[in-house]
């Protein structure tokens, strides 16, 4: 049997040997019947390890091009291919076909996303009974409905059938102008030529990583930080490592001999009241960690979904605002302050990196949809957004509140949490004998969901945690749901007291 192998390739090699034997199955060289090599012989020939052709086997067989029976060893899949293709390749309609190989099409960066936390948790959304502890929004039904039917009216008024027709992949040029002066309100300064208008902040993570990264690059992300960001750059080829956090940010001193060692080509960050640690960066932190982008030439990723959610103490400039140098590309989104359906963000950059993202986002999606950019347009020139978010801050302010008295009241065991200025999560320590996936399936059981710690962190943990949304349930919903969670604790405690006096139990022999 010829099989060809490139032991310098990306792809495994136990997937190399599935894919030559598929290849000899479907063209007709191994017929239907056929009995492949032992995995030893096959092994040998091959210089690899058993293990690795009974994983290549496990493979055909998955596919359903061969089968294996205890002592006639495996073969290709009698009536499986004998017959069916006619001479001019056309399937009888009696004679079945060979199920589509899905696995060994998809491509290498597909595989490389693999994580559901995103798919999971919005659908334990759709629990009518569940309170979501898990959510990532601000206070919903919130939105100002009666303002939103106006605009929408009188902008399909002034604009007709343009309102609904394509618009520039940059985005609709008001709209850049209208957020241009959200940023100058945070100290950016940057014009309409410099943004582009992306269908959600998280697009922008994606082009980005399209733009700058290639296999085998570094980015150097806060531990913990956006999960989705991980599963975007890796997806990419990338190599993420952690840079440890305290309480003023990313670890500038210990980012220093990260850029030293690993060169990285980005480092992403999320200054204001990150998620999920809530922190907000120094402005110590802020100007070392430009001046070490500076030294080494390295891009940073600045994500500011949270920024204008304070609800307490005073704001610091973004590092956008800081740069001196066009090393910062801002990332920024509507999503958290209103409409988050709309799925509008934006990005600036210097004007070399404008270009990238624009041709990228032609090739992605064309262009961000062209009316909710209009609505927005209209909400900020009418000082709308602001006044939305005077109302939205107060109530998650006394969000906040209520969840953190609850959860003193609860007084539950060996539980502490941050106390965020703003932004829409608690982060809570949970002692290191808690079981984090345990804890979950308890908390979902009794009806509340959160989001586990671990998934946060891009390698090894540096403690147990967990993520608590203060901003989507409501008060009284706040209250039970810590109630939930507290049963739950409680149940899983003594679970593992349970498990704890059985594992110093002595051991009978074991044969």
């Amino acid at each position: 049997m010829n099989i060809q192998l490139d032991r310098t390739s990306t792809t495994p090699i136990y997937l190399q040997i599935s894919n030559n034997i598929r290849d000899m199955i479907l063209a007709g060289t191994l017929a239907a019947g056929t009995r492949l090599p032992p995995e030893r012989k096959l092994a040998e020939q091959l210089q690899v390890n058993r293990s690795t052709v009974l994983n290549a086997y496990r493979e055909l067989k998955a596919n359903n091009l061969a089968d294996s029976h205890i002592g006639q060893g495996t073969s290709v899949i009698e009536g499986k291919l004998d017959g069916a293709f006619k001479q001019e390749g056309m399937a009888d309609e009696n004679t079945p076909i060979p199920s589509m190989p899905w696995e060994q099409i998809f491509s290498e960066s597909s595989l490389r996303s693999q994580d559901t936390t995103v798919r999971d948790l919005l659908r334990l959304s759709g629990n009518s009974g569940m309170i979501l502890f898990a959510a990532g929004v601000t206070v919903p039904g919130i939105d100002s409905l009666d303002a939103l039917q106006r605009i929408q009216t009188e902008v399909l008024r002034q604009y007709g059938h343009t309102a609904v027709q394509h618009i520039p992949s940059e985005g609709f040029y008001p709209l850049r102008e209208s957020i241009c002066t959200l940023m100058h309100e945070r100290g950016i300064c940057a014009n309409a030529e410099d943004t582009v208008v992306l269908s959600g902040s998280q697009q922008g993570l994606d082009l980005a990583a399209r733009i700058f990264l290639d296999p085998g690059d570094v980015v150097l992300v806060e531990e913990p930080s956006f999960f989705s960001a991980f599963h975007i750059f890796r997806a990419a080829g990338a190599r993420v490592i952690g840079v440890p956090t305290d309480r003023d940010g990313m670890r500038t001193d210990i980012l220093a001999g990260l850029l030293e060692r690993y060169k990285p080509k980005l480092i992403y960050t999320i200054p204001d009241f990150q998620n999920p640690a809530g922190f907000v960066m120094s402005l110590e932190r802020r100007k070392n960690l430009l001046s070490l982008a500076y030294k080494h030439q390295t891009v940073i990723l600045e994500d500011d979904p949270y920024g204008r959610l304070r609800y307490e103490g005073n704001s610091l400039p973004p590092l956008k605002a800081l740069d001196k140098f066009g090393h910062v590309v801002y990332l920024s989104t509507f999503s958290k302050l209103l409409f988050p359906g709309f799925r509008v963000g934006w990005l600036t950059a210097p004007q070399a990196v404008i270009h990238r993202f624009v041709l990228l986002k032609q090739m992605a999606d064309l262009h961000t949809s062209s009316l909710p950019q209009l609505i927005f347009d209209r909400f900020i020139r009418e000082g709308l957004l602001e006044k939305h978010l005077v109302i939205a801050n107060g109530e998650n302010c006394r969000r906040r509140d209520t969840m953190l008295e609850a959860l003193h009241s609860a007084e539950i065991e060996g539980l502490n949490w941050n106390t965020p200025e703003g932004g829409l999560y608690l982060w809570c320590r949970i002692p290191g004998n808690i079981l984090q996936a345990r804890l979950l399936t308890r908390s979902v059981e009794n009806g509340v969901s959160f989001v586990p710690g671990n998934t946060f962190f891009p390698g090894t943990p540096s403690g147990n945690y967990i993520r608590l949304n203060f901003t989507y349930p409501a008060p009284e919903q706040i209250v039970e749901g810590v109630k939930r969670l507290s049963g739950a604790w409680e149940d899983v405690l003594k679970e593992q007291k349970r498990y704890t006096a059985v594992s110093k139990s002595e051991l009978g022999p074991i044969v």
